[in-house]
């Protein structure tokens, strides 16, 4: 695989294939301490809300009928955490996706 640049922008390029792919992020952009630190602020208000909501990992777990550990890995940041699952989570929270966010 190949790396080009268009326009100042970096691409992976697929030459069998004819086409080229995904845009590579070259900045740090998603890796940036901001990033990091709001992301860690909106898993504190997941689990915040869990505990206000007066529920167990356990008891999310089976209501989202997935396994705790799940939950679990969602709150701690080992499992990212995709716009769909935060409004499930809003949903069984009472509570909005807004509130949810930093």
């Amino acid at each position: 695989m190949e790396h080009g640049q268009i326009a100042g922008r970096a691409f992976e390029l697929y030459p069998i294939l004819g086409y080229r792919g995904l845009e590579l992020n070259t900045s740090s952009t998603l890796k940036d301490a901001t990033y990091r630190t709001r992301y860690r602020q909106f898993l504190e208000k997941l689990k915040s809300a869990r505990q206000e909501a007066g529920l167990t990992q356990v008891q999310v777990a089976e209501k989202l009928r997935r396994p705790q550990s799940f939950v679990s890995k969602c709150e701690s940041g080992e499992r990212r955490v995709d716009l769909v699952e935060v409004q499930e989570f809003a949903r069984l929270y009472r509570t909005s996706v807004m509130s949810l966010l930093p």
